[in-house]
């Protein structure tokens, strides 16, 4: 409490954990199968022999912004101070390339960063040879929501493209839709209804699950 009686504020802390454990490489095969940006991901974990915990502390109420910013700016130390062959970031279901994102934190860009805390996952549906789900993951650890999209006929690129530029989008300025609103496809002249639902791959978390309309969606074929 404050002299005045009023509430303390705590500062968010991260907190750095180094470990003698040996990286398990088999307990990370669901990650490394759906990181698609890195292609020595694999050989990178290959030489790893010790792991490092990074973890933020009392930052849940922070803006995501923030909240990110915050926990990279820690994480770029590590990098610069270590030297890690390879960053496994859990909440996104991916490996990194320390290096790229150190060069990253460089960039004018500023989407360069964020790229590491979001995740496009891609699925194929059991039985069927044209239907797929794609989702983000990495969000919904920063209190917002992730989304999905079950579809076919539609270039997996050019939905994973849009995704990330959504999921992108919400991280900067907060959910660009709600229950009912529509964005525009990332085919010309498309539609995507947003509803709030459920993931339907782990982990379970809260997501926008979007339909793309009548030609693309797999509840109407």
């Amino acid at each position: 409490m404050h002299a005045d009686g009023g509430p303390t504020s705590v500062p968010a802390r991260t907190v750095v954990m180094p470990s003698e454990a040996v990286v398990n490489v088999g307990s990370l095969h669901e990650s490394l199968s759906q990181t698609r940006d890195w292609d020595a991901a694999v050989e990178a974990l290959a030489m790893s022999t010790r792991r490092v915990v990074v973890s933020d502390l009392l930052a849940k109420d922070l803006p995501a912004r923030e909240r990110l910013a915050l926990f990279e700016a820690v994480v770029l130390g590590i990098i610069e101070a270590a030297r890690p062959v390879a960053i496994h970031w859990k909440p996104a279901g991916k490996l990194v390339d320390p290096a790229a994102l150190l060069k990253a934190s460089g960039s004018n860009s500023v989407d360069a960063l964020p790229q590491a805390a979001i995740n496009v996952r891609m699925f194929r549906i059991a039985r069927s040879d044209d239907d797929l789900l794609m989702d983000t993951l990495g969000l919904a650890s920063l209190g917002l929501p992730d989304m999905q999209v079950l579809f076919h006929g539609m270039e997996p690129s050019r939905v994973a493209a849009h995704l990330y530029a959504v999921a992108l989008y919400t991280l900067r300025n907060g959910a660009l839709v709600d229950e009912g609103e529509t964005i525009e496809g990332p085919t010309r002249g498309t539609e995507w209804t947003a509803r709030r639902g459920k993931a339907l791959v782990e982990p379970a978390r809260p997501v926008f699950d979007f339909d793309p309309g009548p030609d693309y969606s797999v509840h109407a074929a």
